[in-house]
């Protein structure tokens, strides 16, 4: 993934937005006492211990952690990417795509789905445009609070914020990993099991197979010969088989195994073509268990698109925000973080992450529960 470089690295080019009491110079303060303190400089941890919880230093210290996070959070790997594609969607209404594959209606589409034939002088025909909705979507603002207490500034405040930026990027990859597999998961019905089959050498495969080469071949020629508007989907030029934790290793031993096809001159067929399920990739799911699999289409590799991440315009990252609701003493002095939480000596932290995903069609999807019942 190539690294954004950002021309306003203050505000990550519109990213952030410093509220009242933050400025670039206090930022910068409060980052220089950070590197101090964690090389051991105990005038510096000190300083920043007592300004950290007497002024608006907090504020500019969760500043800084966003400022470090974001960065990390846009180039970190995810482990959901090889399966789902991403769309950023203005709200949080249900989402719908407009005028792609099977969507146009009318006299101006063919049956095979061709723009129609316009002779010299004649009106253009007619179409419609039919939204697809999702098979299953969820949008939702994901967050919780916690809490920097008094024990935890006594104890250690350096540790504390410098675990931050890691600790929310951790929540923020678990957050999404469990929308794009909630989406995959639960907008799978009973109706898109592997039906079972003869494959070309005569193999039969039964319903609910165990994953393997052959089943995986069938599951292939399944989806590919389901319809969307009556015009068969086709096969897909890659294709990821999801397995639970532990499985991958044994299906691609037995996908990549080398076949010997001449022994003592005479010609022996392999038993079976591994290159009918070329462009198969497994993937490991904590999501999954036992002998379940999951065979879905690659992103980009299909017209329409299956399964996607989305996030929210202008909210693409999580936010950390600190509760600043201390008040004022009588004539105008601030009081102090820990001063203005009496019931329990704390300052309140807030994370927001509002994103979701949506499985457009199941149609595209074969499961197997791998009991062969």
């Amino acid at each position: 993934m190539v690294e954004r470089v950002y021309e306003n690295k203050f505000t990550l080019d519109g990213r952030l937005t410093p509220y009242a009491g933050i400025s670039k110079a206090k930022v910068l303060a409060a980052k220089g006492l950070m590197e101090k303190a964690m090389s051991g400089d105990r005038v510096s941890d000190a300083i920043f211990r007592e300004t950290v919880t007497s002024s608006d230093a907090m504020f500019n210290t969760a500043y800084l952690t966003s400022l470090n996070f974001i960065p990390q959070f846009d180039k970190a790997e995810r482990a959901w990417s090889p399966v789902a594609s991403v769309r950023t969607v203005p709200d949080f209404r249900p989402v719908v795509l407009q005028g792609l594959f099977g969507d146009l209606k009318g006299n101006g589409i063919g049956a095979n789905g061709a723009a129609a034939k316009v002779p010299e002088n004649t009106p253009y025909p007619h179409v419609t445009v039919k939204g697809q909705e999702s098979a299953y979507a969820s949008m939702a603002k994901h967050g919780f609070r916690f809490a920097y207490t008094w024990e935890a500034q006594v104890n250690d405040t350096i540790g504390f914020f410098d675990s931050l930026p890691s600790e929310m990027l951790a929540v923020s990859l678990d957050t999404e990993v469990a929308e794009v597999y909630d989406a995959l998961i639960d907008g799978t019905g009973a109706e898109r099991i592997l039906q079972g089959g003869i494959l070309p050498d005569d193999t039969v495969i039964p319903v609910n197979a165990a994953v393997s080469p052959t089943a995986i071949h069938q599951a292939i020629r399944e989806e590919s010969t389901r319809t969307v508007n009556d015009r068969m989907i086709g096969r897909a030029s890659g294709y990821n088989v999801i397995v639970a934790v532990g499985m991958k290793d044994f299906i691609d031993y037995k996908i990549n195994r080398p076949v010997i096809s001449v022994v003592d001159g005479v010609t022996t067929y392999a038993p079976y073509d591994q290159g009918a399920i070329a462009g198969v990739t497994t993937i490991e799911s904590d999501r999954l268990s036992g002998t379940e699999w999951y065979l879905i289409p690659k992103p980009g590799t299909t017209r329409r698109p299956v399964l996607e991440l989305l996030r929210l315009r202008g909210h693409e990252a999580p936010e950390l925000r600190v509760d600043g609701a201390q008040g004022s003493y009588v004539g105008g002095a601030a009081v102090s973080p820990f001063e203005g939480s009496f019931d329990a000596d704390s300052i309140d932290f807030r994370f927001r992450y509002p994103v979701g995903a949506a499985l457009w069609d199941s149609i595209y999807v074969v499961k197997s529960d791998g009991t062969g019942a």
